[in-house]
């Protein structure tokens, strides 16, 4: 009878005589143990291989599996191969992004808007940045003054003698950095040169020829002059003070001689003064003749 699918308690005949007894248990193919195939090295039918799924030429029994008087064909365990590791990449070391500098430098000078400079005047500045500043400039004006490299301080002297008196000077410091962003102040300073020049006094009488003076009330006089003003005067006669004036003249005296001898010298010397302090003097000497 030909091999089909059973259930666990079913059984089949194959061939005369029923010499072979097979059932089917979850895909277990046995013989039972009056099969004259438990004997070893039995050769086990096509017609048996057929219904159990084995080749269906004649098949050595140990092709099947036998135990205990029972036998299955041996269904191999599907191996499952083992995936190869994937290699883990070396990590690549990376490159740091580089800075982009959006940071404006600053930079301060030391001179305030409105200040007054005077003489020779160190102008200084400091400057600051997110990376580095790398030179700055010093402008007066639409000019150019100086030009540095470096982070700084910076200074730059100026002879405010060379810039008219009374002048406004724009003083404008410039910040670079690397990326060439630029940063600035600036500050309004007037220029107020010092008086270094003295006043000039001038004796008017006695005149340049006189030698002797004399009288009740000889009138002394002098004027002088001043590049910029003449804020005051003294009169001396000898090596006393005998007049002082305010203002820019002229100057007088009355000087009554009669009080000395004839034949007494006399040094007169006229000293001016301007708002800086400078001085300048005249002097002439004369002898009393009453």
């Amino acid at each position: 009878a030909a091999v089909s699918g059973f259930d666990g308690g079913s059984a089949d005949a194959v061939g005369p005589a029923n010499p072979y007894l097979l059932n089917a248990d979850d895909g277990r193919y046995e013989l039972a143990p009056t099969s004259p195939l438990t004997a070893g090295g039995a050769v086990l039918p096509s017609a048996v291989a057929t219904g159990i799924g084995v080749p269906a030429s004649p098949v050595a029994i140990g092709a099947v599996r036998w135990g205990l008087g029972q036998a299955a064909v041996s269904t191999p365990t599907p191996v499952t191969p083992t995936p190869t590791p994937t290699p883990t990449p070396t990590p690549t070391p990376s490159t740091p992004a580089p800075i982009v500098d959006t940071i404006v430098p600053t930079i301060a000078g030391n001179v305030a808007a409105g200040a007054t400079l005077t003489k020779t005047v160190t102008l200084s500045a400091t400057a600051r940045d997110n990376v580095g500043v790398v030179r700055s400039e010093l402008w007066l004006g639409a000019s150019r003054a100086g030009a540095y490299t470096g982070g700084g301080p910076y200074a730059f002297n100026l002879d405010t003698t060379r810039v008219a008196d009374g002048s406004n000077v724009t003083i404008t410091w410039k910040a670079f950095d690397a990326a060439g962003r630029v940063g600035s102040s600036a500050a309004v300073a007037t220029v107020h040169n010092a008086d270094v020049v003295a006043p000039t006094a001038t004796i008017v009488t006695p005149v340049a020829t006189a030698t002797t003076i004399g009288g009740a009330s000889y009138s002394l006089t002098a004027k002088a002059v001043d590049d910029r003003a003449v804020t005051r005067a003294e009169l001396y006669l000898g090596s006393s003070k005998s007049a002082s004036y305010t203002g820019p003249g002229p100057y007088a005296f009355a000087f009554r001689t009669t009080a000395l001898a004839n034949g007494t010298p006399v040094r007169i010397t006229w000293k001016v003064y301007d708002a800086a302090g400078n001085v300048g003097s005249a002097t002439k000497s004369v002898t009393v003749k009453n």
